[in-house]
């Protein structure tokens, strides 16, 4: 793992240590281009993190000039483009969230 993602995990993981973490995200973590996906901070960082300390998942947000651009016009990319790969992603995300905090309240709910 690089210096810069091993001092953001540990800062991470460090400040919130247990509280469950139901999910990490490599923002940023690579672009398309001629038809290939590049991976300017390396690639695996995010399976590390995760393996390391015990994350059931993982998600990824691509390098993407639209995705900040429309944030910044006030029109999420998820608006401008519903069925685009970065709205399917937060979706996923969203589900993720909502299903492991379900399973923690199961878990800890004496109903």
């Amino acid at each position: 793992m690089s210096e810069l993602g091993s001092y953001s995990t540990w800062n991470i993981t460090g400040t919130y240590r247990g509280v469950p973490c139901v999910a990490a995200i490599e923002n940023m973590s690579h672009f398309d281009a001629d038809g290939k996906s590049h991976y300017p901070f390396g690639k695996g960082l995010g399976s590390e993190v995760v393996k390391q300390f015990g994350i059931p998942n993982l998600f990824d947000f691509p390098i993407r000039p639209t995705l900040s651009a429309s944030g910044d016009r006030g029109v999420p990319e998820v608006v401008a483009d519903p069925l685009g790969e970065v709205s399917k992603t937060f979706q996923e995300l969203g589900i993720c969230v909502v299903q492991q905090c379900a399973k923690i309240h199961q878990q800890v709910s004496p109903w």
